[in-house]
């Protein structure tokens, strides 16, 4: 316990490696790391989601509205020293929740403590905040934070192209009305002029036996007016314009669909961002706490065994962090689909 960081353990951090107050109202959690370099980065894991849900971070058990534990049972020692350490947070807190590897034996940590507050396992996150949030007396789907939403960073609106399926519903709608405009069109009277030039000839005229032309042209107009297919022609013309209507509105649906996919899309990416910047900070710590492991056992100070969880908790952010890349490609490809900017233009 005394090689870990002192940010982790609110009994010996002073106050001023927290130079950011909570805001009133804010709940402040304070944390107790025991055990490996795997330990360590699963707390800085909790830490990060506790300060993403928002929760303060207390330095001292007198500031904290509760304490979590998270402890060790890898050897008998650890598992006293961890034992110790819950009494102690029940002691000066007295809201206190126990996580990690001794949490497997819940019944064991009740024994000795029966007025600890909840018990989950190690790499249970997600149990962690929500027994926070009952700790607190908040539904377990409710957020954390207390304070007002900070605005939103102003970002440049993407340039949105229509995608097919609102293409396509356009199309249906210029074709409904092309319809239309061509029966209206039916109703009309209409007037037709034709015209005849040419020359005929008579004979054999006399003896001569010779033909006689003569030229020969007239000129004409035809005016059709519809006098019985007004009804029908109206019926129809009515029938197209509810079916204009109801293309209009099946184009109405797929724009809102679309832009509701759109948003989500763009809530999506920005989450995803996130987690790129938190598993970025998880594999930056679990390296320093590799070299930070390889220093000690250089010294003497660290086993084999230390070193063996502080290479796991290495390659685990690695993975972490290949997993929140491709999260992220496939937020930024489904927003690029939306936007019809996914293939581009040649």
């Amino acid at each position: 316990m005394a090689q870990n960081p002192p940010d982790l353990r609110p009994d010996l951090a002073p106050a001023a490696r927290l130079p950011d107050e909570a805001r009133p109202g804010q709940p402040r959690i304070g944390m107790v790391s025991l055990g490996c370099p795997k330990a360590l980065v699963d707390s800085e894991r909790i830490l990060t989601r506790l300060r993403a849900e928002g929760y303060g971070i207390s330095p001292d058990y007198a500031g904290a509205d509760a304490v979590i534990v998270n402890t060790c049972g890898f050897l008998d020692s650890a598992k006293a020293e961890s034992l110790d350490a819950i009494g102690e947070a029940l002691t000066e807190n007295g809201k206190v929740s126990v996580t990690g590897c001794l949490g497997a034996e819940p019944d064991y940590i009740r024994e000795h403590h029966p007025r600890i507050l909840a018990v989950t396992g190690p790499h249970q996150y997600e149990q962690v905040l929500d027994l926070l949030r009952l700790m607190m007396g908040l539904p377990s789907d409710a957020p954390l934070a207390t304070e007002p939403a900070s605005a939103p960073v102003p970002q440049a609106p993407a340039t949105a192209k229509a995608t097919p399926g609102l293409r396509l519903a356009e199309q249906s709608v210029l074709l409904r009305q092309a319809e239309i405009r061509l029966l209206k069109r039916s109703r009309l009277p209409s007037l037709h002029g034709y015209g005849l030039y040419g020359s005929t000839g008579f004979g054999p005229i006399g003896t001569e036996g010779r033909y006689d032309l003569y030229p020969v042209s007239y000129f004409g107009a035809t005016l059709q007016m519809p006098l019985f297919g007004g009804t029908v022609i109206s019926q129809k013309v009515r029938q197209k314009e509810l079916e204009l209507e109801r293309t209009g509105v099946q184009r109405d649906a797929v724009a809102d669909r679309e832009g509701l996919e759109r948003r989500r899309a763009l809530r999506d990416e920005t989450l995803a961002l996130r987690t790129l910047t938190d598993a970025q900070a998880q594999l930056a710590l679990a390296e320093r706490i590799r070299r930070s492991t390889l220093l000690q056992h250089a010294e003497g100070l660290a086993t084999l065994t230390d070193l063996v969880l502080a290479d796991q908790a290495v390659r685990e952010g690695q993975q972490l962090y290949i997993d929140a890349l491709v999260q992220l490609r496939k937020a930024q490809l489904e927003l690029a689909r939306l936007n019809g900017t996914l293939l581009n233009e040649r």
